[in-house]
């Protein structure tokens, strides 16, 4: 009998109550920072990161193949015979690439790594959308199938206070980097077919970057019927707070009719990158995909 889990990496940023919902397990990236090692999300959060920024730019590295392997070895001991792996675009990171040569030396278990091409809610999203479906009794082949589709289906676009983060960890490029910087002008972000950061949009001020942000996402749900809503902010800042507040209210105006609402604060990996004052946004079209049995309640009162 098939017992099938959703692994992906950190840079997910799942909530703990996102991983209590599904048969879904988080490998951790490391940060550096004063010479020490720390886990993602587990032993240093988004917070910490922005703290550090101001005097020192921590590094960023892979999941320690131990990680990997004790996480491999907590499924394979809890029973699962299927693990579908999903990670952190190979645009920007290895750790796709990684988690392939580790799950070549997996005896124990059937596992698939499937690389997102995304990064934060967006994979995240996919990730808890498979462990729903697999929590509803689905095969293993309808699993890879799903992935495929959904990963196909999910779009997600950010905004960056500064680029300076980007460039200093070289995410993008410094000319990139340099004409962000003028009259505040602010870059849309997204993830090109390559899995690569690209500029598609820039927009004056920040109430002009929730109005972008809000637009891309409605662009991408026009004739969809069904369809998720993705959120992430830095949500560790006062400015942060604010502008998920407006994107929220936004968001909630344009696309009332959402089946669930995906929200998640940057982590430290991510921080590292995006600083203080990032938000994103993001659709998830579901149209053609079997209704779910159970539909979250996306708005609530908040």
């Amino acid at each position: 009998m098939e017992k099938i889990a959703i692994a992906t990496d950190s840079c997910s940023e799942l909530t703990e109550e996102m991983k209590r919902t599904g048969p879904v397990f988080v490998v951790p990236l490391t940060v550096q920072v004063g010479g020490r090692s720390y886990r993602d999300g587990e032993e240093i959060t988004g917070a910490d990161v922005l703290r550090l920024l101001p005097k020192e730019l921590p590094k960023t590295s892979l999941p320690g193949g131990d990680v990997v392997d004790e996480r491999f070895d907590t499924l394979a001991n809890a029973g699962y015979t299927h693990v579908l792996c999903l990670m952190l675009s190979g645009g920007i990171s290895g750790t796709a690439n990684m988690m392939r040569m580790r799950a070549q030396e997996e005896t124990r278990m059937v596992v698939k790594v499937f690389d997102s091409g995304m990064a934060s809610i967006g994979t995240g999203s996919v990730a808890m959308e498979l462990a729903r479906y697999v929590s509803e009794g689905a095969s293993w082949e309808d699993v890879l199938v799903r992935a495929n589709e959904l990963l196909c289906r999910t779009h997600v676009f950010f905004s960056v206070d500064t680029l300076e983060y980007l460039k200093k960890g070289g995410r993008i490029g410094r000319i990139t980097a340099m004409a962000g910087t003028a009259l505040q002008i602010k870059p849309i972000l997204t993830f090109n077919e390559g899995g690569e950061l690209c500029s598609i949009a820039k927009v004056r001020g920040r109430s002009a970057v929730v109005e972008k942000l809000v637009s891309l996402c409605r662009e991408e749900a026009a004739g969809s019927r069904r369809y998720n809503v993705l959120m992430a902010w830095d949500g560790h800042s006062e400015q942060g707070s604010a502008l998920r507040e407006e994107l929220r209210r936004a968001l909630r105006k344009a696309l009332p009719h959402c089946e669930r609402l995906y929200e998640v604060n940057f982590g430290a990996v991510l921080s590292t990158y995006v600083g203080p004052g990032a938000l994103g946004a993001g659709i998830q079209v579901l149209d053609g995909l079997p209704d779910d049995k159970k539909k979250g309640f996306p708005w609530g009162n908040r």
